[in-house]
């Protein structure tokens, strides 16, 4: 028996798309929340990140230019670089104890207004479709792309001690 797909994949953000949503976070109405979105894009932009684990992240998760997390499928300690522009959005975001949560709402319900905010943000930058994942599907095809293109490699890749080091910057 074939499974019945009712809904239509979805597809990564284009490079205009990615440049159109960025610019939206400069003339975003609230100014404070245009902060925080700007850096929440940046780093599902740069580390591939499940949305849930960027929109709850706190701040003693970053040492220096280096956020701290343990892998899902064996809990091992990871230390995942991020480029300086997305340390430049982070530092921009006024204090508390996390970044892009508010502590006035429980983690899932957070999590569902973000992604009803961000919904928001993408149609305003013209990609209605849009929503976070596409980020990390962009960020799997830019990859792949790398990996064809070199031959080998690619993606993200362990070297050491739990250190994992995208080839995404670019």
């Amino acid at each position: 028996m074939r499974r019945k797909i009712t809904e239509p994949p979805t597809a990564p953000f284009t490079n205009e798309e990615v440049k159109s949503i960025l610019d939206t976070c400069d003339v975003y109405p609230d100014k404070t929340n245009a902060i925080r979105l700007r850096a929440l894009v940046l780093l599902l932009l740069y580390r591939r990140y499940a949305y849930e684990i960027a929109a709850t992240l706190s701040r003693n998760r970053i040492q220096g230019d280096k956020l701290f997390l343990y892998s899902a499928k064996t809990g091992t300690p990871v230390y995942c670089p991020l480029p300086p522009f997305v340390i430049e959005a982070r530092n921009a975001i006024p204090e508390s104890t996390y970044f892009f949560w508010t502590d006035s709402r429980l983690p899932k319900p957070q999590r569902e207004y973000g992604k009803r905010n961000l919904k928001r943000h993408f149609a305003l930058a013209g990609a209605p479709d849009g929503h976070a994942h596409c980020f990390r599907k962009r960020a799997r095809v830019i990859a792949f792309k790398s990996r064809r293109r070199n031959g080998a490699g690619g993606g993200n890749r362990t070297h050491g001690l739990g250190i994992m080091r995208p080839s995404l910057y670019h």
